[in-house]
């Protein structure tokens, strides 16, 4: 091994080890932590400052998948770590949320995040969030800092049962109950959508407070190639209407009857796109995107231009 080039302050111990300035271990721990979260965990184990490392990056999204994890969430949220490090303040470095079940401590983290810029929760969860924003919580209410926070936020919406058409009624992003959406902020910071939960899709679906709305996911379901142009033409400003499919629920033949009407479609409109997936592929997907990998809706570009060419 040629070593000339090596700098003076590199040291050699031994013939199999080399001395690295600590500025250049700390670049290298960062750039892991930020790829594997299983090596923030063993970092936090082995050494105190690289354990302030490692959170700064396991912080970054919060995984929140029951009661046990809420209460340890909403513990970190509110800065009761176990030898937290002074410098760290845990509510300003979280930006993912994921929550896929009812809670209404949503409300208290959606409000201490400051930077929340993707957010994955069920239906009722939202709504409850919903509540708070408009003054209508039995005892939460935002605060004026986290509503009138201009961060763009990428929503994915969940639910554990089958919606129907008319329990969307009772689902406040669907429904134009507020005139004027410029009275709740939250509304306006949504520019991307997902709902992976299979519904039954009313003709009238529409986003009137979403104003912002620009990506929106939808999982297939049988009447919705039917309703694609009507749901475009009632929401001008989507750039992008993503059309789900659980190849784990669909059999071949449908995936393929499914594409040829999606294919058939973008002659008229090109913002349509395909993404084949399993149902309980989800999650990965959320984290995937919203760590630094690819995107459903990176995923559906691809997806549709290599394979629905038209």
């Amino acid at each position: 091994m040629d070593v000339d080039w090596l700098p003076e302050d590199l040291h050699f111990h031994n013939e199999s080890t080399i001395e690295l300035p600590l500025e250049l271990l700390e670049i290298i721990f960062h750039l892991a932590a930020a790829e594997c979260r299983r090596f923030c965990y063993t970092l936090c184990s082995v050494s105190t400052w690289g354990r302030i490392i490692a959170l700064r990056h396991l912080l970054v999204s919060l995984m929140i998948k029951g009661p046990g994890s809420n209460f340890q969430a909403v513990q970190i949220v509110a800065g009761n770590i176990l030898h937290q490090p002074s410098q760290l303040t845990p509510s300003d470095l979280i930006q993912n949320i994921w929550m896929p079940y009812v809670s209404d401590s949503l409300v208290f983290l959606f409000d201490s995040c400051k930077n929340l810029k993707n957010l994955a929760t069920d239906w009722r969860s939202f709504d409850h969030l919903v509540e708070a924003a408009c003054g209508g919580h039995p005892w939460r209410v935002l605060s004026d800092a986290a509503l009138w926070q201009e961060q763009d936020l990428s929503l994915s919406i969940s639910t554990t049962e089958h919606i129907s058409s008319a329990s969307l009624s009772q689902f406040r992003i669907f429904e134009g109950r507020f005139a004027d959406a410029s009275k709740f902020p939250i509304f306006s910071r949504i520019t991307h959508l997902r709902l992976t939960s299979l519904i039954t899709y009313c003709h009238r679906l529409r986003f009137p407070l979403l104003t912002c709305l620009t990506h929106l996911a939808l999982p297939y379901h049988g009447d919705i190639t039917s309703r694609i142009n009507c749901l475009l033409e009632r929401n001008s400003k989507i750039k992008m209407l993503v059309i789900v499919t659980f190849t784990d629920v669909l059999s071949e033949t449908q995936q393929a009857r499914v594409e040829s009407g999606i294919k058939q479609r973008r002659m008229m409109d090109n913002r349509i796109y395909a993404y084949p997936t399993t149902s309980l592929d989800t999650e990965k997907e959320w984290l995937e995107g919203t760590t630094g990998g690819r995107s459903i809706w990176e995923g559906a570009v691809r997806y549709t231009e290599q394979n629905l060419r038209l």
